[in-house]
């Protein structure tokens, strides 16, 4: 069946979008507005969003003019762990601080683009968990299965990409915050290497687990985003070395033959298995790899201590998380039991 316009416009990626703005096909003000309109008939059912930024978003595409930045006019949103001034980070618990006084670096970035934040998303409360639900804010679901997760912890994220509602959203990964949203809902998600995008006002989560990156419904979209929010700063406990060349570009070549391993087992302690869906469409993945001309070899990773040292980290880390809520009593019995 054939998309509608409308339709078109909505899962058109950032890149595209960006060059209708900058070829003057469409204005910026547009794009805000139909992504407001979507969010406003399909989040009610999918429930990505905490919060709209409908009046700082329209303020900011009348003031784009002549935009001719990558990411020109493109609406964003933005998971509800980076700093928007004027807004609360409420990490998805019923307690939180006051609203901040100035954007976080990363989402600075992404403005001098030309993105702009439409809203904020939801996570699981102290983005622990790997489903977005919580307590403040209800449940998030997939827009491929309202029934199923999208995921988490960028969930909210995740469910509004793939709705069509935005083109790109940010992300945080520690322990596959955005692999497993994006693998949920058929997105792109990309855990950056440490101190690749800044971490600033707030620093390192997790004890350095943690780092911000983005989620796209394509690869090109997701090099777009990372182009636009990588780089440390001043205070930045990790600086990656710098990258010289655009992540768009180096997306957009043909990539050399690979050798990829692939692996269906699960790290221990985890008591699942692939159902035979699952296992099709691993196997379906290796074929296609393979039929590309790459070298796929099934290869089983030997977990040993490093995974004994991410459970102790990240353990520690969700105490960390717990101390920065204003009021404990307020947090939900399975994250008081959890910190």
């Amino acid at each position: 069946m054939a998309l509608t316009a409308d339709q078109e416009l909505a899962f058109a990626g950032p890149g595209a979008l960006a060059e209708l703005v900058r070829t003057r096909q469409v204005n910026p003000r547009e794009l805000v507005e139909r992504s407001l309109e979507r969010i406003a008939a399909l989040d009610p059912h999918l429930n990505a969003f905490r919060t709209t930024l409908a009046e700082q978003a329209l303020a900011q595409a009348n003031a784009a003019g002549a935009c001719d930045g990558p990411l020109a006019g493109v609406p964003i949103a933005i998971k509800d762990d980076l700093p928007v001034a004027g807004q609360s980070i409420t990490r998805g618990s019923r307690s939180y601080g006051p609203a901040q006084a100035a954007d976080a670096e990363a989402v600075r970035r992404l403005r001098a683009a030309g993105a702009i934040p439409i809203g904020i998303t939801r996570v699981p409360e102290l983005m622990i968990f790997p489903w977005t639900a919580s307590a403040a804010g209800g449940v998030t679901r997939n827009p491929w299965d309202p029934s199923r997760t999208p995921g988490g912890s960028s969930g909210g994220s995740a469910a509004a990409v793939a709705s069509g509602m935005v083109p790109a959203a940010t992300g945080s990964d520690g322990g596959g915050s955005i692999r497993i949203p994006a693998a949920c809902c058929g997105l792109v998600g990309m855990k950056p290497t440490r101190g690749r995008v800044s971490a600033m006002p707030l620093g390192q989560g997790w004890l350095g687990l943690s780092v911000y990156g983005a989620l796209a419904r394509t690869v090109a979209g997701s090099a777009l985003m990372l182009d636009a929010m990588h780089g440390a700063i001043d205070g930045d406990a990790d600086a990656a070395p710098a990258y010289s060349g655009r992540y768009a570009e180096a997306a957009a070549r043909a990539p050399e033959r690979l050798r990829i391993a692939i692996s269906s087992k699960v790290p221990p302690g985890l008591i699942v298995r692939l159902s035979p869906e699952q296992r099709a469409a691993w196997e379906g993945t290796a074929g296609l790899l393979a039929d590309l001309g790459h070298d796929v070899e099934e290869r089983d990773p030997s977990y040993g201590l490093a995974q004994l040292d991410f459970l102790r980290m990240w353990v520690r880390g969700i105490h960390e998380q717990s101390l920065t809520v204003p009021d404990r009593s307020q947090l939900e019995p399975s994250t008081r039991q959890m910190a």
